[in-house]
């Protein structure tokens, strides 16, 4: 799981955005299954505990839309 900055420093606030890749989510046949998007499920929930925000990538949408 990458980072991406942020202005935020005080206290016990995270520093970073965490960086989470949901491909394998989108590339498994059954990803309740696959390790591979278990660890990406487990580091979003990870991320929204400790930061309350993730940046989501692998998800497919295509650039335009943002």
């Amino acid at each position: 799981m990458a980072s991406a900055t942020s202005s935020s420093t005080s206290g016990d606030v995270p520093s970073a955005v965490p960086i989470v890749d949901v491909a394998p989510f989108r590339n498994s046949a059954d990803p309740a299954r696959a390790p591979a998007a278990i660890a990406a499920a487990r580091a979003m929930g990870a991320a929204f505990e400790r930061c309350g925000f993730v940046v989501i990538t692998g998800h497919g949408l295509p650039a335009e839309l943002g």
